[in-house]
C-alpha cells in the first residue's frame, strides 16, 4: 500500500515539473461528503439504514483542449451504513441483530471531463479503491461484537457526475459512484458532493 502511494505521489510530481511552465496541469485539493447507498444481493435478510460520511484528497487536472480534460485523484474517503436482520428465536421469540459496517478507502478514480456551456462539466471513469480499514459492530441479544473483514484488499467501480466552475478556481460537484465487485453480500455506491479548489 505504501508503494503504491508513493509511486502515485512521484507520478504527480513529475508530471508537474515536466508542465508546470506551461500551465497545461493544474492541482488542487478537492473535499467533500458521501452517503452511502449499498445495493444488496437478493439472498440478503438486511434492511440498511444510509449514514454520511466524508472524502478529501488531491487531484490533478491535465486539459487536452477547452473542452476536454482527464482528471485523476487520490481521495481518502469513509463509507458506512447501518443495517437490521430479523431473525427468529423459538425461546425469544423474534430478534434483531442490529450493525454498523465502517469502511475506509483510498480512492483512485479517473475521470474524463467534458466541458459543456456556462461553466457546467461532465465527468466519467472508473475507480479503484483500496481497503484501509473494513470492520463490523454489531449488536445481537444488547450484546456488542465487533468482527474485523481482513479478506477485502480493494473494490472496483464506475463514476459519473456533473461540475459547475464557480470561479476560476473552484468547482462544485455531484458524482455518483457505482459499485461493480460485489463485497461480503453488497456492491457500496456512493453519492458524492464535491467541492474542487485549485492550487
Amino acid at each position: 500500500m505504501k508503494k503504491i502511494i508513493l509511486t502515485i505521489i512521484c507520478l504527480i510530481n513529475i508530471n508537474i515539473l515536466i508542465y508546470s511552465q506551461e500551465k497545461i496541469i493544474k492541482i488542487g485539493v478537492k473535499l467533500g461528503l458521501n452517503y452511502t447507498l449499498p445495493k444488496l444481493n437478493n439472498n440478503s435478510l438486511a434492511v440498511l439504514e444510509n449514514k454520511i460520511g466524508f472524502s478529501g484528497g488531491m487531484f490533478m487536472n491535465y486539459n487536452f483542449s477547452n473542452k476536454l480534460a482527464v482528471q485523476p485523484e487520490l481521495l481518502f474517503s469513509t463509507q458506512n451504513f447501518n443495517y437490521t436482520i430479523e431473525n427468529f428465536d423459538i425461546v425469544n421469540g423474534s430478534t434483531n441483530k442490529k450493525g454498523i459496517n465502517k469502511e475506509s478507502y483510498l480512492n483512485i478514480p479517473i475521470l474524463l471531463k467534458y466541458f459543456l456551456v456556462n461553466k457546467f462539466d461532465i465527468e466519467f471513469g472508473p475507480q479503484i479503491g483500496f481497503i484501509i480499514n473494513s470492520n463490523t459492530n454489531l449488536i445481537f441479544y444488547n450484546k456488542a461484537f465487533k468482527f474485523d473483514k481482513p479478506n477485502d484488499k480493494f473494490n472496483f467501480s464506475g463514476n459519473i457526475g456533473i461540475g459547475y466552475d464557480i470561479s476560476t478556481k473552484m468547482n462544485l460537484g455531484i458524482r455518483y459512484n457505482f459499485g461493480i465487485l460485489e463485497l461480503n453480500g453488497f456492491k457500496n455506491s456512493v453519492l458524492q458532493f464535491n467541492i474542487d479548489c485549485k492550487i
